[in-house]
């Protein structure tokens, strides 16, 4: 049997663009280095297909905006100012996202990742050829 593994991956990945997500299960840990970090299981959703997706979001100072934007766009901004939020209050609440793909630096390979979260107020004052990308720099 003949294949090329590096062509299998890549067209596995979820494709780059706009998707609706629903937060299925979180969880709280804390990162080897201290930091607190939320896990998120979800399922996204694009011209009726629907997989699964994981990702991390940790807390730190260079990350925040990311835990901003997340917040923001499940429809709990509140959870910024308040300080606090626990992982089970992000079950089953849904959004929109920017998905991406990146080589990883350790192992060379193509890999999807999201790129931002959106928030409702942009989904609200933009065409569908719009991207969001008031974002940092991930130099």
């Amino acid at each position: 049997m003949q294949f090329n593994a590096k062509q299998m991956r890549e067209e596995a990945l979820p494709a780059q663009g706009r998707y609706h997500f629903t937060v299925l299960h979180t969880k709280e840990r804390t990162t080897p280095n201290g930091n607190d970090m939320l896990i998120l299981k979800m399922r996204l959703e694009q011209n009726n297909k629907s997989f699964i997706f994981f990702t991390n979001i940790v807390l730190t100072p260079k990350m925040f905006w990311q835990f901003e934007h997340f917040c923001k766009a499940i429809g709990m901004a509140e959870k910024i100012e308040e300080g606090n939020l626990m992982a089970q209050e992000c079950d089953r609440k849904e959004g929109e996202l920017e998905m991406d793909h990146r080589v990883n630096q350790k192992t060379g390979e193509i890999e999807a990742y999201i790129k931002d979260f959106i928030k409702p107020e942009i989904l609200e004052t933009q065409d569908s050829n719009f991207i969001n990308d008031d974002i940092p720099s991930f130099d």
